[in-house]
């Protein structure tokens, strides 16, 4: 069992179900389930869970949902983003000069799509389109949504970055594409949302901000190529002040440090080796390339 080799803690229903039968089968000994016991114990010990500071069970939503907590939440949606792109420091935006806005989806009045996955109730939400409403007049266009198979919506959007002192476009994936036990079958943005960001892009008045939500990278080679797109962030799943944290940052309230926690390869990737392939370093035997930054010497996103 696990249990041998360190994993202490199972949150589901298997060491409960299963232990004592290896016990007695002789797969599992008291001497390791003591040091796995006493490991949690000690950790319990630490956050004060037995000395009534705090004390847990008279903690409800009056303690999270306060102004500070969701002060939290969207200092670290502003610290998780990434700043990808930014040509001749159009980021941030001048509010005195930027007046309109034309924010797009397919994630520009996103809400539960933030909080990703693995996530409890949220207090409130702050749409991106929320957020950016401070900041100037919005013209908010459907443009696409996540997975769409229909281009109509592209021309309202098109017409109104056409107006706009700049444009925003807040793009990706969501839990219908990526999840556990969902496997993607590519790196590309699904649907019609390239075109979209092409088009909309071509014919901007202003600068052209495209925002990526999503969990995995996604091969935007061709923004990043793009000279009508001056900026791209990725915001991950930013949680539920994520909205804010975006705007936030085009307009220069908080200054970007985050970095990619993963490599972003290019959309061929998925052709050079099986996903069945679990070694990290290159097999050249099989022509596989390596993963992660350490093993994978090909060109990157």
């Amino acid at each position: 069992m696990l249990i041998n080799t360190g994993l202490d803690l199972d949150c589901g229903a298997y060491y409960p179900n299963f232990t004592q039968t290896a016990v007695e089968q002789g797969k599992v000994n008291v001497g390791d389930l003591d040091r796995a016991l006493n490991y949690l114990y000690v950790v319990l010990m630490r956050l004060g869970y037995f000395d009534g500071s705090p004390t847990f069970k008279s903690l409800g939503k009056k303690d999270i949902c306060t102004k500070e907590h969701i002060e939290l939440a969207t200092e670290a949606a502003r610290e998780g983003l990434v700043l990808l792109k930014n040509v001749n420091e159009t980021l941030p935006l001048n509010s005195a000069k930027i007046k309109t806005l034309a924010v797009v989806r397919p994630h520009a009045n996103a809400t539960e799509v933030m909080i990703g996955n693995y996530a409890g109730v949220p207090c409130q939400y702050t749409s991106p389109i929320d957020a950016f409403k401070s900041y100037g007049e919005v013209m908010y266009e459907v443009g696409c949504d996540v997975a769409c198979q229909n281009e109509s919506l592209i021309f309202p959007a098109m017409r109104a970055a056409k107006k706009a002192d700049a444009t925003i476009l807040v793009v990706g994936l969501d839990l219908s594409v990526e999840a556990e036990g969902l496997d993607r079958v590519d790196l590309l943005l699904p649907g019609y949302q390239t075109q979209l960001i092409n088009q909309v892009a071509q014919v901007s008045k202003g600068p052209v901000i495209l925002v990526v939500m999503s969990a995995g990278c996604v091969d935007i080679s061709f923004a990043k190529q793009n000279d009508k797109i001056k900026a791209i962030l990725w915001a991950g799943y930013p949680g539920e002040e994520g909205g804010r944290a975006i705007a936030d940052i085009v307009f220069g309230h908080h200054n970007p440090g985050g970095r990619l926690p993963l490599t972003w390869y290019e959309a061929n990737y998925v052709d050079m080796l099986p996903m069945t392939s679990m070694p990290l370093r290159p097999i050249d035997s099989l022509g596989y390339p390596g993963r992660t930054y350490k093993f994978f010497n090909g060109s990157t996103v």
